[in-house]
Formats: C-alpha cells, structure tokens, sequence
C-alpha cells in the first residue's frame, strides 16, 4: 500500500468519526430537550399577563388567542313579597296628563232677523155692519128680526123690503156690530120702539140701559138705533 492509499484511508475513517459523533450528540441534546406543553382543550380559558385568554386549537396545531367574549348578566327581576292579609296595598297614582286647553273658536253671532211688526187690521166699530144673507121660503121681515140683530127699520134704512125677500136670493143685510158692544150684544131699536119697553125686554134698568149706552137725560132714542144690551 502507498503512502497516499493511506492518507485517503485515515481521513475517510476521520471523517466518518466525526459525522458519528454529531449524530450521536444530536441523539443526546434531543433526549435531553424537555417535551414541547399540551396545548390546553379547545376553548379553555387560560390568564396571561392578568388577562382571561381563550385557547383553540387548529388543524395546524397553531395557537389563535380569542380575546374573551362579554358576559351579559340578565337583571333578576325583585322577588314580590306576598302582601299581608288585612294589609292596605297603596297602588302607585297612574300619572294625569295636564289638560290641554282647547282653543275654542269665536263666537258666532247670528243676527236674528228684525220682524217687523205686521199692524192688525184694524177692527170695524161702527153700530152697523152688513152680512150676507140668503133668503129662505117664508121669510119675512119680522122672522128676520127675530135671528138677527136688526129691526125692520134699519132694514128699511139699507132698502130692504118685504119684496126684497125672495127666496135663494142672498142680500145684504143690516145688523149690529158685536165690536160695537164688547162684553155685551148689540140691539136694533124698532119703530115706535121705547126705553122702558126696551128695558123690559131686556131685563135691565133703563137707568143702566141711559149708563151704558150714554143716552141723555130724557133717554131719547131713535128707529133703527143700535144699543147696547146685556
């Protein structure tokens, strides 16, 4: 063998020697390397730096810190203490709403309509008026007279006859007029009529016929004149 065989010899057997003793010192340090910590469970709270820290564990086996998630604490509603028997319970007073004033409108002012007064008409009161009247088989003048307030010479004043007095023939006739006496009924003095025989057909004073009829002091009176009677 050569001198340079030998050369070659020693350093491969150097070489191996070294390359074993780092395999051998990688075997050791491995051995001698404390084991790598159990991540906790996912979702496991852990404290670091005073913070609560949540832990989950990925398929890559790489920590994701979750910061923590706030809690809500519901309110307890107050336990209600049973009232007494015989206690007063005071229910709290429901709020009024303070009235609102409602603006009223203005009034309206209507004015009513000014009637004006209507005059009556005014009322007949002379002694005598005329009515119509139908004349009826069998009258005569002195029938008439005996329903109606006149005499036979008022109707002689007014050109009644006993020819006027045919029968269904309406005429004008002469009587009374009721406004003339209010209170009392008118009469028709007859022909050679007088006030005592009137009196006595009245059954009134003449004295009381002179008062309300306003006759003079001789009590005179004329054919066809209208008195006044009770």
């Amino acid at each position: 063998m050569t001198r340079g065989n030998q050369s070659t010899i020693i350093l491969f057997i150097m070489g191996s020697a070294i390359v074993l003793a780092a395999v051998l010192s990688l075997a050791v340090s491995s051995r001698n390397r404390p084991e790598t910590p159990v991540l906790p469970n996912v979702g496991e709270q852990v404290i670091i730096n005073g913070q609560p820290i949540t832990l989950r564990r990925n398929p890559d086996l790489t920590v994701v810190l979750v910061p923590p998630q706030p809690v809500v604490v519901q309110p307890q509603p107050e336990a209600v203490q049973p009232t007494p028997e015989g206690a007063v319970v005071v229910e709290p007073a429901t709020p009024v709403p303070a009235p609102t004033d409602t603006p009223v409108p203005p009034a309206v002012v209507i004015q009513a309509p000014t009637n004006t007064p209507v005059p009556a008409p005014a009322v007949n009161t002379e002694p005598v008026i005329t009515v119509p009247y139908t004349v009826q088989a069998g009258d005569t003048l002195y029938g008439i007279t005996t329903q109606r307030a006149t005499s036979i010479a008022l109707m002689a004043q007014y050109g009644i006859s006993q020819d006027s007095l045919s029968p269904g023939v309406t005429i004008s006739l002469p009587v009374g007029n009721p406004a003339f006496c209010p209170g009392r009924r008118p009469y028709a003095v007859g022909e050679g009529e007088t006030i005592f025989a009137i009196s006595q057909k009245t059954n009134i004073s003449k004295e009381d016929l002179q008062s309300i009829n306003g006759l003079g002091a001789d009590f005179a009176i004329k054919a066809g004149q209208i008195l006044c009677v009770p």
